[in-house]
């Protein structure tokens, strides 16, 4: 039963995880949109800022908790 009750377990925590992946997913691709929205209209706008902030947030998303 105890094998079992671990097997269960680690599906859960697969689901879980896979959920939690796709949603970073999501907010990658829209981070992607959003800032593509942002640079489009005005191309001689600098957004090495944006650019920059954008990267922090990539690496917040990707990096494992410590």
């Amino acid at each position: 039963m105890g094998a079992a009750m671990g097997s269960q377990r680690q599906l859960a925590g697969d689901k879980a995880a896979r959920i939690v992946d796709e949603a970073v997913v999501d907010v990658l691709f829209s981070l992607g949109n959003g800032l593509a929205m942002r640079m489009l209209p005005e191309p001689e706008r600098d957004v090495m800022p944006t650019i920059q902030a954008g990267t922090m947030c990539v690496h917040a998303l990707l990096d494992e908790p410590a």
